[in-house]
């Protein structure tokens, strides 16, 4: 009899053959989930010297189901011993990944491995035919003794049985709590997970960096006692913040959100327990995650008020267990699921909403034989007469920097807000850069404040290059075109009155035919994308629009793409990253480009050597970057890498 067919996700075939340039040779347990009489492999995880995997921080339903022997030569009976601990199908799998990429299959059966035939699954397909369920119990209704009936003794009783887990179970099975969507009771038996969310599912704001078809259905617990014993492995020590767990499940089969509950809870908690180091950190906290390189959810629980040291270390081991580069960040504070954990970046600091990725709906220029590349990322479009602020006629350098400082949010390298107008202003001050009479006065910011700015609040550093007119522009189409080629950041230019933020540029045969994609901060107008596009708010201009403005100073102020693993914590911990680690993880640069404006644009670059002032970047030919962190001087511990 011959094995049964599974199914490999699309993504995860591809990680597979990625680990193989990357990695080399090794090993991963593969996970997955029953799926039409047998499995679906949606994940990986590579073994590594700290003997983490991924499986406790997958959605509950995700299970091993295999194991993948990457350009090696694992023999026969270590492949079975590695299988013995398959328990989800009667049929483990094995994936024989060669070092040219190419995957073969082979299947348990009967006690000996045999050929076996795979399919692969679209992932579109797989996230139409499955969504996430995620459980969250508000802060207020975990504290010890903080209950909704004000019974202590339940609260005793309940913390008692924090060690086992049939217990836990027959509690919440006698007394189930109350489970909600938008304030709204649900019933939690014989429902159907696809048909629930479509009813809510305006209840949620979609994050635009995720895929359209990502479903995730938000439930809220709400207990008549205290909920201590799912926080915490054993009665006393080291405790989640709040409850927040993860399942996967199939959107058209029935569900019983309370059993779902309960198995995603003793995951939880088994997780914590092997998460705890030392003793003296009392609270963890969990974060959900969505890395399009893996194409499924994860939860992580990361410890809080620790060392950055340890975060960014948390943080990489995540990285190597997954396959992942750490050319970018994927598991900083900003980059977990909006809707879950706190406001989206495109909400600014009053509460205003700004549009994203404006450009989308751009026609290319009309051009023959052109090349065009384009700003990489999400960024927020920031102009005149926004957030309550009159700055029509002087702002547009302080709106430029905040565009580009979204940027930095939207792709995970900082957890702190766009700052306001005034904040900026502040902060020249607070650097001794401007007086006190600056705050709150309409006085223009250049170039060199908003490296100022971005070093200050998000320990970005640049250097200062000249191009002697506006025609020079065209000398640096090349360095541009490769620019958003390599790293895809946004471009700040300005210089005297004006202030621009290129979002990318086209290369025809001849200098004359180069176009400049210009995000202009200038606009006043309703914020509607088809207005915008109307008055050009977002549009293809030629170099003519530099030359008018000749003799005024030019400079380019980019965002960073990291080649190392992003220094972020889980909303906390601030330590700046030692000379010997910037080394090690990162090669990037700021660069900004002096003349008629200027451009912020991070180059990478070899030269890595030791952190320079940014103050004194003006004088610098070359500048080692420094990898950009956040710097909340009301809580040292938020940073980035």
């Amino acid at each position: 009899m011959a094995p049964r067919e599974f199914k490999i996700l699309q993504k995860c075939e591809s990680r597979l053959q990625d680990v193989v340039e990357s990695v080399g040779t090794c090993t991963a347990g593969l996970y997955g989930l029953k799926y039409e009489n047998s499995v679906l492999v949606i994940g990986l995880s590579i073994a590594n010297d700290a003997n983490f995997t991924i499986e406790l921080s997958n959605p509950y339903n995700v299970e091993l189901v295999g194991v993948a022997d990457i350009g090696g030569k694992i023999s026969e009976s270590e492949l079975c011993e590695k299988l013995k601990s398959v328990t989800i199908t009667d049929e483990p799998v094995v994936l024989n990944v060669s070092s040219a990429g190419s995957v073969e299959s082979r299947s348990l059966l009967n006690g000996k491995l045999v050929s076996s035939s795979f399919d692969v699954l679209d992932d579109d397909e797989f996230l139409s035919a499955f969504l996430f369920v995620n459980f969250v119990v508000p802060a207020d209704e975990t504290e010890t003794g903080q209950l909704v009936g004000g019974n202590a003794d339940l609260a005793e009783e309940a913390t008692e049985m924090s060690s086992c887990p049939d217990s836990i179970e027959g509690k919440l099975q006698s007394e189930p709590p109350a489970f909600k969507i938008s304030g709204s009771e649900i019933e939690s038996k014989n429902i159907v997970p696809g048909e629930l969310y479509g009813e809510h599912r305006e209840a949620w704001e979609r994050d635009p960096r995720h895929p359209e078809n990502l479903a995730i259905l938000t439930v809220e617990l709400e207990f008549p006692y205290d909920v201590t014993f799912l926080k915490r492995n054993g009665g006393q020590g080291p405790s989640l913040d709040v409850i927040n767990t993860l399942c996967l499940v199939s959107r058209d089969e029935p569900a019983n959100l309370l059993e779902l509950f309960i198995k995603s809870a003793e995951r939880s908690i088994e997780y914590l327990k092997k998460e705890i180091f030392n003793e003296e950190v009392l609270f963890y906290t969990t974060q959900i995650f969505f890395p399009s390189e893996i194409g499924y959810a994860i939860s992580v629980i990361f410890p809080k008020n620790v060392l950055e040291d340890v975060l960014f270390k948390k943080r990489l081991i995540l990285h190597e267990s997954l396959g992942l580069t750490t050319a970018a960040p994927k598991f900083t504070p900003s980059m977990a699921l909006s809707h879950v954990f706190g406001r989206s970046p495109a909400v600014s600091y009053s509460g205003e909403k700004h549009l994203v990725n404006v450009h989308a709906d751009v026609k290319p220029p009309k051009l023959r034989d052109v090349q065009i590349n384009l700003v990489r990322g999400f960024y927020n479009y920031f102009h005149y007469l926004q957030d309550g602020e009159n700055d029509d006629g002087w702002g547009c350098a302080y709106r430029s920097l905040q565009t580009i400082f979204s940027w930095f949010s939207w792709q995970g390298y900082t957890s702190l807000q766009v700052p306001s107008i005034r904040e900026i202003q502040e902060i020249l001050v607070k650097i001794k850069d401007k007086p006190e009479s600056f705050i709150g006065s309409k006085q223009w910011i250049g170039s060199q404040e908003l490296c100022y700015v971005l070093d200050e609040k998000a320990n970005v550093m640049c250097r200062i290059v000249h191009v002697p007119s506006g025609k020079g522009m065209l000398e640096e189409r090349f360095t541009l075109a490769s620019h958003f080629e390599e790293q895809g950041t946004p471009v700040m230019v300005g210089g005297g009155q004006y202030a621009y933020t290129i979002l990318g540029i086209a290369c025809g045969d001849s200098p004359n035919d180069t176009r400049f994609l210009i995000l202009d901060p200038h606009y006043v107008g309703p914020h509607d994308v088809k207005t915008i596009l109307r008055k050009n708010g977002v549009c293809w201009k030629s170099v003519d629009m530099f030359k008018k403005a000749e003799g005024h100073t030019r400079r380019t102020a980019q965002p960073v793409t990291a080649q190392g693993c992003h220094r972020g914590g889980a909303g906390l911990g601030d330590d700046r990253i030692s000379s010997a680690e910037k080394r090690q993880f990162f090669d990037y640069s700021m660069v900004t480009i002096d003349s008629f404006q200027s451009m912020l644009i991070p180059t990478s670059s070899s030269a890595f050597n030791s952190a320079v002032d940014v103050h004194q970047c003006k004088q610098q030919s070359t500048l080692p970057f420094c990898p950009p962190i956040g710097n909340n001087n009301n809580n040292p511990s938020e940073t980035l890498y």
